[in-house]
């Protein structure tokens, strides 16, 4: 299973933790959730991509840092729970903060071969970051 972790999740009283509880831009929102973006034993073409838009956390980051993880359980609920495995990320510049928190962050994952390639791309600014994740490893 590979997930994106994005914080920009709402915090749901009675099933997140509340020790992971924060305000954002005047919601509540939770910290490490784990936001699956395939699950395992999904077939999953040759060179097809997926992708997730994201918005900035706070109005005025500048950099922004997407945190992929592997997991067995299908249930898992956090990326600090036990058998959940960092296996990467991507740190995209967003230099324009003129828009504040209404800007889009596409984050893909392209599944090549044996190949993961993650890739965040501001829409704004046209800056992307890219990096091969180290799926495999956590087998």
């Amino acid at each position: 299973m590979l997930t994106n972790f994005c914080n920009k999740i709402r915090f749901i009283q009675g099933v997140h933790p509340e020790e992971n509880k924060f305000m954002g831009a005047g919601e509540e929102k939770c910290k490490d959730l784990f936001n699956c973006f395939v699950k395992k034993d999904a077939i999953v073409k040759g060179k097809q991509r997926i992708t997730i838009t994201y918005r900035p956390r706070d109005a005025n980051e500048t950099q922004i840092m997407y945190s992929f993880y592997t997991a067995d359980n299908p249930d898992v609920l956090l990326v600090t729970e036990p058998g959940v495995t960092h296996i990467g990320r991507v740190v995209v510049e967003s230099p324009d903060t003129l828009k504040g928190l209404d800007r889009d962050i596409e984050v893909s994952l392209c599944f090549s071969g044996t190949d993961v390639i993650a890739t965040a791309w501001d829409v704004t600014s046209g800056n992307m970051a890219q990096t091969t994740l180290d799926v495999y490893s956590s087998f």
